[in-house]
């Protein structure tokens, strides 16, 4: 063909060979420029049908005008010059690109990061653009990729796209596309979309970064074979530096099922561009092949720079109590995944009370409700890749949340009424005719309900025809919740209460034939994917042991025992996604009730900074350094124990394990040494692990302070009649105070000793010189009842907790004795009460039942909440509840 011509094109070299025929360099004899034509061979038009399909889909992508798609100047049929006139020869002209393709870049060697991801964010673009024409290129490879002299992608050959409306093109001898690009849908010979090309980019971008394919072997069928059932060896495995996020996206573009990848170019490049690429690691990340979760991004946070670097809002390993695989993750910390059980924790800014999280279908989006500064309460949309939550309707008591299969619609059931409502936001709307406690979207789009009146399960057709009863319900299910359709299954899980024996039950309904069974004890049931029911134990309460038991979805039976899993948690406190990550607004494992305590950084000019350190704890104690803080943590049990928290690195450490230890001082004088309670004994320990170092005879001994010069233990009595005590270490003389004193504290130079006083039932702060006469009542507004005084750094304030839930700043003047200046400041106000400690540079470290503070300064209210997640949770399950080997 080279010095012939086609058309009004003269050949003058070829570019290329592949399957779909030779491309040729030519000149445009009638517009004097350089072409690249693309001569297809006869047979590709051998048919009306095929030639008519070729010109139409070739037409819609010579409309594609984009930087980074080749542009394609005509497409035709011409006899070459000196050919068989019967035979013409089908033709697309096209831009003409100096460079090479990117597969010759890759053979010579893997591509640095950021070249990989530029190259593939421009190809996502020309995608993005190809795929709003509703343009599928289905042939996406590094071979159809030229990368300019200037570092440009272009996307060659739309001109054999198809779109949307049009069938597949005929197959010429072999399947179109190379094989090792092909998606699952493509390699089975079902119709494509968009997201065939996004996988196809996927493998593209693992090239690119591995210097080689993931799926590969001698045979094409081997290569289909993996890419149908095997997962791709982990990039971070055949490669150093690769951070973790770039490894989640070529992930996701490449699993398995469809709805599983990125469902749009435009979402692929939104995670591309927060791609932080500054300090890759090299640790691994492995994802199942069933898996395309959209692990969130996460967005590099700053931290004040008087503060120590992962306190705002980092996460410590140990904070996830009982769970040893807890991790060290920062908000800038790529997620770190093996096959193994992960946790972390998210943060919620500006909510509180936060309850019902559940995972939307596109595995991105959390809904919550919570409430506001303002305490009124909402539904909220929970991005997990920015980590933002955006307000959509206030509702006040939903239960039952479930979503549409296509997640643009949400039920749920208020005051006993199906409530439906955009995913988006917007006003509910009532379901007709469904009195209800329980309501779910069905896979056909359709929402089946249990109906209140005639106690049977109806459904309401997708359609939007009137609801009609399903299946009678024997008359003792009543309160009938908790519907969900098991994926690749005709059967529905739900569970009912028996009102006579007030126990719950699950049941499964057979929607083929529309027969329920029982199939035992428990409640509020859900299927996850690693074969197993999960459910709250057999009881008619909303809270209790959460069990799992192996199940065959195929047979509709158990296979194995129940487990529990976790001992106590209540149905509105968790969700399952359906990659088995775990969503709960509790630390996994936590008793219900169980009240979760923060700490808050208070500086003096009243910035409030809360510490992502959460434990049911109280009365924190700052080491003489501020590096350290322990504070006693309260057990179910009754063994509490001290527990020590680094501020520098965020690391927390228990220090105690025998008995029960309720309160700590740190010596001011010996660096790493602190006095602990514990079972009524003190003994001096160090922090660094060497154990303790002495023991004071000390009986009944209660909260307690040591004095700056370490010589004196004030403490009080915890027995039958309470008294303040001071002890002597030198002497070992013990003292009495006051008959009728607790909680200690001595001033920082050691003078005075403040303390709670009960009087006739009232609590009151006192302070009294340590060997003086008597006592100074502190004084407040309206005489409040106050406790817990703790001294600040200089001796010349003093914060009190008012009975009643305020913290009071008191000021103190020591120049002359002890004197109080005024009455007191209010600083906090809240539903919640405190302890405190001083840090030696002022800062107020508050302990509150709950992350919400309100401060008296312009009537501010700031609050926060926390999301935990364990990833791959349901191979913790897997592990725990494996099904009998019978």
């Amino acid at each position: 063909m080279i010095g012939t011509t086609l058309s009004h094109y003269r050949i003058t070299g070829e570019l290329g060979r592949g399957g779909m025929g030779i491309v040729y360099q030519a000149e445009d004899t009638k517009l004097d420029r350089t072409v690249a034509i693309k001569i297809l061979p006869s047979a590709a038009l051998a048919s009306s049908d095929d030639r008519e399909r070729f010109y139409r889909e070739a037409k819609s992508a010579a409309q594609l005008h984009h930087p980074n798609i080749a542009s394609v100047f005509e497409i035709d049929e011409a006899v070459p010059e000196g050919g068989d006139a019967a035979e013409p020869r089908p033709f697309i002209a096209m831009e003409y690109i100096a460079g090479g393709t990117l597969q010759d870049k890759i053979k010579e060697k893997p591509l640095s990061l950021p070249d990989a991801v530029k190259i593939a964010s421009q190809v996502a673009e020309a995608l993005k653009a190809a795929h709003a024409k509703d343009i599928v290129h289905r042939d996406i490879k590094s071979a159809n990729v030229m990368i300019t002299e200037d570092g440009v992608a272009k996307v060659l050959d739309f001109g054999l796209a198809k779109t949307n409306q049009s069938t597949m093109l005929t197959r010429m001898g072999s399947t179109l596309g190379t094989v090792a690009y092909m998606s699952p849908e493509q390699a089975r010979g079902q119709e494509v979309d968009g997201r065939t090309d996004l996988y196809s980019l996927g493998t593209m971008l693992y090239e690119m970064v591995a210097g080689r394919l993931p799926f590969a072997g001698e045979y094409e069928q081997a290569v289909v074979y993996s890419i149908l059932n095997e997962p791709p060896e982990p990039l971070t495995s055949l490669r150093t530096g690769v951070p973790m996020q770039l490894e989640w996206i070529v992930n996701k573009l490449l699993a398995k099922d469809a709805d599983y990848r990125y469902q749009t170019a435009a979402d692929l490049l939104a995670d591309l561009k927060s791609l932080d690429l500054s300090g890759s690691g090299a640790t691994r990340r492995s994802m199942p092949a069933f898996s395309g979760a959209d692990m969130p991004a996460a967005p590099a946070g700053s931290a004040k720079a008087a503060t120590p670097g992962w306190v705002w809002p980092a996460v410590a390993a140990a904070l996830l109590v009982g769970l040893a695989s807890a991790w060290v993750l920062k908000p800038e910390t790529e997620f770190v995944e093996d096959d193994v059980v992960r946790e972390l924790i998210l943060d919620v800014p500006g909510l509180s009370s936060i309850s019902a999280p559940r995972i939307m279908p596109d595995g991105k989006t959390l809904i919550l409700h919570a409430r506001d500064s303002l305490s009124t309460a909402s539904f909220y949309r929970y991005d997990l890749a920015t980590r933002s939550a955006i307000k959509m309707a206030a509702v006040a008591s939903p239960i039952s949340v479930s979503f549409s299969p296509d997640g643009s619609k949400m039920s749920y059931v208020e005051g006993g009424e199906v409530q439906i409502i955009p995913s988006s936001g917007g006003a509910p709307t009532p379901l007709r005719m469904a009195t209800s406690r329980g309501a779910a979207f069905l896979k056909n789009g359709s929402l089946i309900f249990s109906h209140r009146e005639s106690g049977g399960l109806w459904l309401a057709p997708e359609t939007g025809e009137e609801p009609f009863e399903l299946v009678p319900l024997d008359s003792s299910m009543a309160d009938v919740v908790g519907k969900q359709r098991i994926d690749g299954t005709d059967l529905v899980l739900f569970d009912a209460l028996n009102e006579q024996e007030s126990t719950r039950s699950l049941y499964l309904l057979d929607m083929s034939d529309r027969s329920v069974t029982r199939l035992g004890l428990g409640g509020f049931g859900h299927y996850l994917n690693s074969g197993h029911i999960i459910y709250q134990g057999g009881t008619n309460t909303f809270s209790g042991p959460l069990m799992a038991r192996p199940f065959d979805k195929e047979r509709g039976v158990f296979t194995g025992p129940e487990v529990a899993i976790i001992q106590n948690i209540a149905i509105w406190n968790y969700t399952v996604d359906r990659f088995g990550n775990f969503y709960s607004t509790v630390l996994d494992d936590a008793p219900v009730q169980s009240e979760r305590s923060f700490l808050t950084r208070v500086s003096p000019s009243g910035d409030m900074d809360v510490l992502d350190y959460s434990q049911d704890m109280e009365d924190p104690r700052i080491s003489m350094d501020g590096s350290q803080i322990a504070v006693s943590v309260n057990s179910p049990d009754d063994n509490d124990w001290i527990e020590i928290l680094d501020l520098e690195t965020g690391v927390p450490r228990r220090l105690t394990f025998e008995g029960d230890a309720d309160w700590a001082a740190w010596s001011r004088q010996v660096p790493n040494q602190i006095m602990v309670e514990q079972s009524r004994q003190l003994s001096v320990y160090s922090s660094e692990g060497d154990g303790i170092l002495a023991e004071l005879p000390v009986d009944h001994a209660g909260a307690f302070d040591w004095s700056p010069d370490g010589r004196w233990v004030a403490y009080g009595t915890a027995d039958a009649s309470p008294s303040l005590r001071l002890f002597d270490m030198e002497s070992q003389a013990d003292t009495l105070l006051d008959v009728s004193g607790g909680g200690p504290r001595f001033s920082p130079d050691g003078r005075y000793v403040a303390y709670s006083k009960r009087d006739n039932n009232n609590m009151y702060s006192v302070v009294r010189e340590v060997f003086g006469p008597g006592y100074a009542r502190l004084t407040l507004p309206a005489g409040q009842q106050n406790r817990n005084p703790v001294w600040s750094p200089d001796g010349r304030s003093m914060m009190v907790d008012v009975v009643g839930n305020q913290g009071h700043r008191i000021s103190i003047d020591l120049t002359n004795g002890f004197r109080q200046r005024g009455t007191s400041e209010v600083v906090f106000d809240s539903d919640f009460r405190f302890s405190w400690d001083f840090h030696p540079n002022g800062d107020l470290y508050v302990e509150s039942r709950d992350r919400d503070i309100s401060t008296s300064t312009g009537g501010l209210r700031w609050s926060s909440a926390r999301l935990y997640v364990t990833m791959n949770w349901s191979d913790r399950v897997a592990e725990l509840a494996p099904p009998s080997s019978e």
